[in-house]
């Protein structure tokens, strides 16, 4: 399990704060990015914490899926140690055979299923220009279509007990994966929103999913808001 410790060294190579590197090397980060993607899009996954597909190039993705299931029911997933290493990319389906091949000549895969790619992240150019775009032009990068899709939960990253007070996004107590909004509230999983400040109840066994009734969540406006959220979205029968 990655942690600030397990990752001082790497954060120092690159000037890099380690408990920001931890969220990224503990998938936290990943997990948050793709459940803003399957809220802005619809899209949901095919298990708790994604497939996760381990692929030499990102372009022999589409010899890993289903055309027909996706397009009945679209995914976000995320690729490991897929060259060109960086970025992100869509699979789009092209239902004309006509089309699909002037693709494949393009060097854009044999289809009916071809990927497109942006083979690089710049967030120190992206963080600024999103805000300006909010500010100037009232124009938000991304937006939730309505009710939650997908969430991130809070899973104890190891033996968490009754008085601990969970830390922060990548800390030492827990890490976060995505799951469906539906199950989440339906389990009665904690939001990884709401992890720091709660005060562990029970027990729990690394990498045991954390409920709202395992901890004391701390009393914030966040959490008032996230509670009338959820009972607008999943209100109880």
């Amino acid at each position: 399990y990655r942690d600030p410790e397990t990752q001082i060294a790497f954060a120092a190579t690159w000037g890099q704060n380690p408990r920001f590197m931890a969220s990224f090397a503990d998938g936290t980060k990943l997990a948050s990015e793709c459940a803003i993607l399957g809220n802005a899009t619809g899209f949901g996954i095919w298990q708790r914490g994604m497939r996760g597909f381990a692929i030499p190039e990102i372009g022999d993705l589409p010899a890993k899926l289903d055309a027909s299931e996706l397009l009945a029911a679209p995914k976000v997933d995320y690729a490991l140690g897929a060259a060109p290493g960086a970025g992100g990319f869509v699979v789009a389906h092209e239902g004309e055979p006509e089309r699909s091949k002037s693709l494949h000549y393009l060097k854009m895969g044999e289809g009916p299923l071809h990927v497109f790619t942006r083979p690089f992240h710049l967030p120190h150019l992206e963080v600024p220009l999103s805000a300006a775009r909010a500010v100037l032009w009232h124009d938000a990068a991304i937006t939730p279509l309505g009710a939650p899709v997908l969430e991130v939960i809070a899973l104890a990253k190891r033996t968490l007990e009754p008085g601990e007070v969970l830390d922060g996004v990548g800390g030492f107590a827990w890490y976060g994966l995505v799951e469906t909004a539906a199950t989440a509230a339906s389990e009665g999983l904690l939001p990884m929103g709401l992890a720091e400040g709660a005060t562990v109840t029970r027990r729990l066994a690394p990498d045991t999913p954390i409920r709202y009734d395992d901890v004391e969540v701390a009393d914030s406006s966040v959490a008032n808001v996230r509670r009338a959220q959820d009972n607008r979205a999943f209100p109880e029968p």
